[in-house]
């Protein structure tokens, strides 16, 4: 068995129409962690076009991520019934960020649009894949953004003192 998210919609035409364009969302970079619950099962974690991860993993029994909520995290799945096992994840071309092996897994993936989803799965295709995993996103333009403001607010007042102190007499006179 598997685990897979529903979808993950990056910008495009099935966005719904209250979300700003751009989103903010879709400038940051996804950063996916995954841990076996025992570190000696080497797990795989991918991202791909949501019809080719369903493509892939019809046939086989899938826990897919409908929705969570934060307090408490409370995840909630939908059950896809299915027989077979899952064949060799890391033989698939389609995966634009993936990580296998045992131990922890990182995967990061720059989004881009469309519609993606992620899946997670024992290496060996094996059911009851037991996982701990966290998702954070890395907004790059926050750094520069935030350096800029500092340097503007240093500099303000060193400018403002700096015009007074150079002003004309008859300019303060007047002011």
């Amino acid at each position: 068995m598997a685990l897979k998210t529903d979808e993950i919609d990056v910008g495009s035409s099935s966005a719904h129409a209250a979300d700003p364009d751009p989103d903010i969302g879709e400038l940051a970079r996804v950063r996916i962690k995954v841990e076996a619950a025992d570190p000696n099962v080497p797990i795989f974690v991918g991202i791909g076009p949501k019809d080719q991860v369903e493509a892939y993993l019809r046939g086989v029994a899938y826990d897919d991520f409908v929705s969570a909520e934060l307090k408490p995290f409370q995840a909630s799945f939908r059950h896809v019934p299915g027989a077979g096992r899952a064949a060799d994840p890391t033989r698939r071309t389609f995966w634009v960020a993936s990580s296998a092996g045992p131990g922890p897994r990182t995967l990061t993936w720059d989004k881009t649009h469309g519609a993606w989803s992620v899946a997670v799965l024992r290496l060996d295709g094996a059911p009851n894949v037991d996982v701990r995993a966290s998702i954070g996103l890395r907004f790059a333009f926050l750094t520069p953004l935030s350096l800029g403001c500092l340097v503007a607010a240093l500099l303000w007042p060193a400018w403002r003192v700096t015009r007074r102190l150079t002003r004309r007499p008859e300019e303060a006179s007047n002011a």
